[in-house]
């Protein structure tokens, strides 16, 4: 039993100057000596996410360690739904879970062109990231309505809601103690040790998850807030309930 990161990106992002590939991650695990993570593709090419998904899905099929979540984007005129299911259903070999960012899709969780994506995920009872940010289409207000329709999906509310104070704040509010038992909260971006300790008393050890968002957040701020917290030597927290989800 090790600690995993729940959120991974690996890619190369040309625009912002960034990238991090699998020998950063790879010196990131052994640094912090996690034994292994969530990994997700880089989200930049919306013209062909189905090649995307498979530039780093060969790259780590053959990895224990790394659990890969491709990135679903279907495009807001429907055209590349069937590409993007039949990728997924010719790809179940290696699919660990999906990754749906609605602020760069332009698509909310709960939009009719994702529906079939949901059933397929329901069926193989896959975890399902979801980014939750500024941008009103990726509120996980949706969430709390969609998870009970989906009962073997486990749907992880990435940045613990929102990736900013108020909004996270105001997540917690719709939450309340009524999480839906298939709703899980990841730490990823986490600036606020305070915050992040409240996340755990509202909704309970047992749906927190341990993850990062590198390299759009850097390491050593996400490992701070978790030490900050006294959350570092949580087990669940830092890879039990990551472990349970996917093993679902």
């Amino acid at each position: 039993m090790g600690i995993i990161d729940s959120h991974v990106h690996i890619g190369d992002w040309p625009e912002w100057d960034l990238s991090f590939s699998l020998a950063d991650l790879d010196a990131l695990l052994k640094k912090y000596r996690f034994s292994g993570a969530v990994v997700v593709p880089p989200l930049v090419d919306r013209d062909d996410p189905v090649g995307m998904n498979h530039a780093l899905q060969r790259q780590v099929e053959n990895r224990t360690d790394l659990f890969f979540f491709p990135w679903v984007h279907v495009k807001q005129d429907g055209s590349n739904e069937s590409s993007m299911l039949r990728y997924l259903e010719g790809n179940e070999r290696v699919i660990r879970g999906l990754k749906v960012h609605a602020s760069i899709s332009q698509m909310g969780i709960s939009d009719p062109l994702l529906a079939k994506i949901l059933e397929f995920a329901d069926r193989r009872g896959l975890p399902l990231l979801y980014h939750c940010g500024r941008h009103p289409i990726s509120s996980a207000v949706p969430i709390k309505a969609l998870a009970p329709t989906y009962p073997h999906i486990n749907f992880i509310v990435a940045h613990l809601g929102g990736n900013a104070y108020d909004i996270v704040v105001d997540t917690m509010k719709m939450f309340d103690h009524n999480a839906p038992e298939n709703v899980f909260f990841d730490t990823s971006t986490a600036r606020h040790p305070k915050l992040l300790r409240r996340a755990v008393e509202l909704y309970g050890e047992d749906k927190i998850l341990f993850g990062t968002d590198v390299p759009f957040t850097e390491m050593e701020m996400n490992w701070a807030c978790l030490e900050f917290a006294d959350l570092t030597d949580n087990k669940k927290i830092m890879g039990g309930n990551l472990r349970r989800i996917l093993k679902r």
